[in-house]
Parts: structure tokens; C-alpha cells; sequence
């Protein structure tokens, strides 16, 4: 089938009952921001009635349509209707209630109404609890009007803040105690199933259990996962908002062709898996019940908004446009489609982020967000903090693969990357699994390999573990997912010319392939992977993004080595392929 996502819906009839329909939060003077999570803990009004709001939707029945359960239903499992909103139909028109739109053009957008909803659901249980305070009524309003859905940027601040991933209780004024701190269970930790539903096994939701879907959570483990990625993170955002042309490209994992930087979805991947393991979050079916996913996806919508900014002519192709985004109701009787303005103008649904803030409407906004872009996820002189801390968990070779500061805006500066593309059947394996890349022998022991001074990389797919029943998924069972490596600063450590490269790669070279369940495979069982070695040409020219001179069309990949316009490619497929 072609490369589209499954709206075709039921002929029904549509009540005029309401729904509850997107329209962000309730639209003050000004528009708000969406904050950092580490400026929101420091901002005690907001924060405490942030909590709240929390602990309001996580406390409504399951059955509520606006209650954490039902909310977070909606990215897959239970798979029911939500707010009464109809099937997906599959080829053969069978329904389904997967609304999934992942590995599809339509991945950012459907994920901006799905946090917009999140937002104003959040943002509405704060007013109510505002109301509720007798003193500086005023303060606690204004506090509430301003809320808003807040992010973690995880390629600026590796870890997330102790209030998110350790502490089990916070301290918050509330209504009852309008004077004094009081100690609360935290919400940000876990959410508590009531009653646990029947394709859960926990109770409730954990990052890097000690064994699939287990209560038990292994702080360590999320600390030393999250660190030992967090320089190819940095550098892999930056890449995609700079590197990544058009909507195509940028948008997600199967449609990338052409491209030499990872897309926003193939980083959120990694990031799922990064913070969840084989936890909630490492799995697409259940893993928008974990409290950290909002703050991850309210930062995936963040990059979003900044690769706008710098590509202001992209956007979902036509063919995409009136596509139903279901079930995110638009009106009583109709759905958001990629057509209405709010999706493509954020402000329209009553956010900004911080990086817009104070910039001219008027003003050259693009020059503006690429200068901050450069400032945010460029190589910093001085490490910050976290970054420092690598060292506890990788060794001086592995931190040497920092990204490679290119001024942005310097004339006729040139450079070359080495560039490993990994290409993959997303379902292959009918759950979440990733690739690990290693320069050099891995690790004997499997618990050992996320922090190896060998690895160099990692490609993560996020999957639906019941693809069959999911429409979007049927149609792309046979569709490679894609995404990079960038091994130019390897490359430059061991001091290799372009002769060496391929002769020292071929040798040193190996990969394995986990599942989310910790399972290690062969290789070999995945019979379309498919890694390749690119050195690409690039030009960053004065106050234009980055810009790779390659075309993948022109590369004939099936046949081995092969030279073309002075770029090297040759297909990686068996190195890694040892016995284990």
C-alpha cells in the first residue's frame, strides 16, 4: 500500500452530544510558554498546582475520557473509542481503535493535538484547584491561566530533575496549606493503575524494571542509560533540525530517504527507549501512561516548533492534508486534519516555547532560532554538569565522540562525516528493539553494553507489540525504518585518512540486536537489515542550514562497494553478525 496513514472511518452518524474537543488551554492576554520541567520546580505556585493537576487526572476513574487512563489509552492500548470517536478501518475495513500514526508523515501533528489535549485537560484541573486557595486568590489564578504542559529537553539536560525520576514525595502548597510546605505522594514518579487492566502485568508503571513490565525500577540503570547516550543525543538533534531538508525527511523513520540525520521520531525512538527500558515508555502500547512521556513528548513538539521556524516552507505533504487525526475531535461532528491552521501555528492552540519569547513577530525569527539552535545544541566550550559525570559511565573514548562544533554562520568553512546508515523492518521482531554499534569487541556481559567504552551508537525501534491489530502498523509490516550513526568524531580520534577508513571500519565493527524484553538475537534474524558506510560532503555556507550533497537514489546499495562522486559506500550487512 502507499506510504499514507489509515483515516478512512465508519459511515456514521455523528451526535451532536459534546465531545471533548481540542482547542488547547483557555486563551489568556498573552500566550503562555510551555515550560523547561527544571524552571517549573522552581516556580512554587506553579509547580504545586502542576502536582495537583497531576494527582486530579491520575485519581478520575479509568473510565473518564479525560482521566489520566483514558487520555493515555488513546496512543494504543486499551485499544477502545475515545469520547465515542470511530474505528480506524484496515484494507479489508476491518475497525480497529488503534489511532496510531506513527513511522507516517503525520507523526508530529498528530502527537501536537495529542499533547494540546493533554494540556488543556492539565491546564483546567489547575484552574479548578486555584479556585479553591482563600489567600493571593490573584496570584494562584494568574498561575493557573499560565500553566502549561512542561517539557524535558534531554539533549541539553541529560538527566531529568530528582522530582522526576527519585523522589517519591514533594513538597507543594496547597489549599489546605496555604502557608506551609507540605509533603504530597509524587505523581511524576509512577502512575498507579485503579484497577490494573488486563494487558498489564504491573501494578504500576516503571522505567528499567529488573524484568519486563515489574514493579520493581532500577534508578541506575535509567541514570547510566540516559548518560552514556547523551553527546549522541545532543549531536543528533542538532543534526535534524539543521540537516534534515524537508518534511519527508524530518518527519519520521519510513519516509527519510535522502537524508543523513536522524529524524524527530528515530530520536524520540532512542529516547523511548532510553528512559523507559522494558518498562512502560520502552513500549509503544502502554507507554503515554508513564508521567515522564508528556514531558518527553511536549519537547519532541518543542523541536517541532524550531525546525518550523528554520524550514518555514515545509510542511505534510497534500496527499496528507485531509487525513482525519482521530480521534482528536476539532468541532462536535468533525476531526483535526493537518489542514487547520492550529496545528501548523501552535499559538492558534494557546502555547509558545521560551526560545520564542521576546523575539519580534516582525523580526527575522528564522536567523533568531538558528543562532539560539547553534547556542543550545552545539559543542559547548565548557561541559555542563551531567555531561562531566560521563566519565562514571564511559570511558575517554567514548566521551571523544562529541559533536563537532561547525560555526553556522562562518563562509566556505567545508567538512566531510563519516555516517553509518542502519535500515531495519520496524515489526520484524513484533516488539520494541535496538541495534547496538560497537567499535571494537562488546562486552561478555549483556548488562554491560549500553555503557561500553566499544559503543558508538544505537538505533531503537518503538513498535506496537500488537502490530497485527493495528491498521497503520499492517501497512507498514513491510516498510524499512531508517536511521544514522555519525562516526566522523571516531573517525578523527584514531587519526584515519580516507583510505583507512573503510579497512579499519570492516574490521572493528560489530552491532547485536536486543529486544525490549533484554532477549538478545542474532543478527542474522533480522533478513532486511541492512548497514551502510557513507562519507558525505557537506557545505555550511553563511546563515543557510546544513546541507548534504548525496543523493541515496543514485546509490546502487544491493551490489556492495561501489564509488560515485567522489562518495564511499559500501554495505556493512554481515560484520557485526558474530556468534553470541
Amino acid at each position: 500500500m502507499s506510504d499514507c496513514y489509515i483515516g478512512l472511518t465508519l459511515a456514521i452518524t455523528v451526535s451532536q452530544t459534546m465531545h471533548p474537543i481540542v482547542t488547547g488551554p483557555r486563551l489568556q492576554t498573552n500566550v503562555a510558554p510551555r515550560r523547561d520541567i527544571v524552571d517549573l520546580i522552581q516556580d512554587r505556585l506553579q509547580f504545586s498546582l502542576y502536582i495537583q493537576a497531576l494527582q486530579t487526572l491520575t485519581s478520575r476513574s479509568q473510565d473518564h475520557p479525560l482521566s489520566w487512563f483514558g487520555i493515555g489509552g488513546i496512543h494504543a492500548l486499551p485499544e477502545v473509542s475515545w469520547a465515542d470517536a470511530p474505528p480506524v478501518l484496515d484494507a479489508l475495513k476491518k475497525p480497529s481503535y488503534f489511532y496510531c500514526a506513527h513511522s507516517t508523515v503525520l507523526f508530529p501533528v498528530w502527537h501536537r493535538a495529542y499533547v494540546s489535549l493533554f494540556e488543556q485537560a492539565l491546564q483546567a484541573c489547575a484552574e479548578e484547584i486555584a479556585a479553591r486557595y482563600q489567600n493571593h486568590r490573584d496570584a494562584w489564578t494568574r498561575a493557573a491561566k499560565d500553566l502549561r504542559s512542561p517539557y524535558w529537553d534531554w539533549a541539553t539536560n541529560h538527566l531529568p530533575p530528582a522530582e522526576v525520576t527519585e523522589l517519591r514525595t514533594v513538597n507543594i502548597y496547597t489549599p489546605e496549606s496555604e502557608d506551609a510546605l507540605v509533603s504530597v505522594p509524587n505523581p511524576l514518579l509512577s502512575y498507579h493503575y485503579h484497577p490494573k487492566p488486563d494487558f498489564e502485568v504491573a501494578t504500576e508503571t516503571a522505567r528499567h524494571p529488573m524484568k519486563p513490565r515489574d514493579d520493581a525500577k532500577s534508578l541506575k540503570a535509567l541514570k547510566e542509560d540516559l548518560l552514556a547516550g547523551a553527546l549522541n543525543i545532543r549531536k543528533d538533534t542538532y543534526d535534524m533540525l539543521l540537516r534534515t531538508k524537508n518534511w519527508e525527511q524530518f518527519s519520521n523513520t519510513c519516509t527519510s530517504k535522502g537524508s543523513f540525520a536522524n529524524s524527530l521520531e528515530q530520536i524520540h525512538n532512542g529516547m523511548h527507549d532510553r528512559i523507559g527500558g522494558c518498562g512502560q515508555m520502552g513500549a509503544n502500547d502502554a507507554a503515554a501512561y508513564d508521567p515522564i512521556f508528556w514531558l518527553h513528548h511536549t519537547n519532541v513538539d518543542r523541536l517541532f516548533s524550531l525546525w518550523q521556524t528554520i524550514h518555514p516552507l515545509e510542511w505534510v505533504p497534500e496527499s496528507h492534508l485531509d487525513i482525519d487525526l482521530l480521534p482528536f475531535w476539532n468541532t462536535p461532528s468533525t476531526f483535526f486534519r493537518a489542514t487547520r491552521l492550529a496545528l501548523r501555528d501552535w499559538t492558534e492552540l494557546n502555547f509558545t516555547y521560551p526560545e520564542f519569547v521576546g523575539i519580534h513577530p516582525k523580526g527575522d525569527m528564522r536567523s533568531a532560532i538558528l543562532k539560539i539552535v547553534d547556542e543550545m545544541y552545539g559543542e559547548e566550550d565548557h561541559p555542563s554538569d551531567d555531561e562531566k559525570s560521563l566519565v562514571s559511565v564511559q570511558s575517554s573514548l567514548t566521551r571523544s565522540l562529541a559533536p563537532i562544533r561547525i560555526p553556522l554562520f562562518a563562509k566556505d568553512q567545508s567538512h566531510a562525516d563519516w555516517i553509518l546508515r542502519i535500515r531495519t523492518k520496524k515489526y520484524a521482531l513484533r516488539m520494541s528493539y535496538s541495534i547496538l554499534v560497537f567499535c571494537g569487541v562488546p562486552p561478555t556481559s549483556v548488562a554491560d553494553w549500553r555503557t561500553s567504552s566499544t559503543l558508538v551508537g544505537m538505533h531503537s525501534e518503538f513498535v506496537n507489540s500488537q502490530a497485527e491489530r493495528c491498521p497503520n502498523c499492517v501497512d507498514r509490516l513491510n516498510v524499512l525504518s531508517e536511521g544514522f550513526i555519525n562516526l566522523t568524531k571516531l573517525v578523527e580520534h584514531k587519526g584515519l585518512n580516507d583510505a583507512d577508513v573503510e579497512k579499519y571500519l570492516h574490521a572493528h565493527l560489530a552491532w547485536r540486536v536486543q529486544k525490549i524484553d533484554g532477549v538478545v538475537i542474532p543478527a542474522s534474524a533480522l533478513k532486511e537489515l541492512e548497514i551502510a558506510l557513507v562519507k558525505v560532503p557537506l557545505l555550511y555556507p553563511n546563515m543557510i542550514e546544513a546541507r548534504a550533497n548525496a543523493d541515496w537514489n543514485a546509490f546502487d546499495l544491493l551490489n556492495g562497494p561501489r564509488r560515485m562522486d567522489n562518495r564511499l559506500v559500501r554495505i556493512l550487512k554481515d560484520f557485526g553478525c558474530l556468534s553470541l
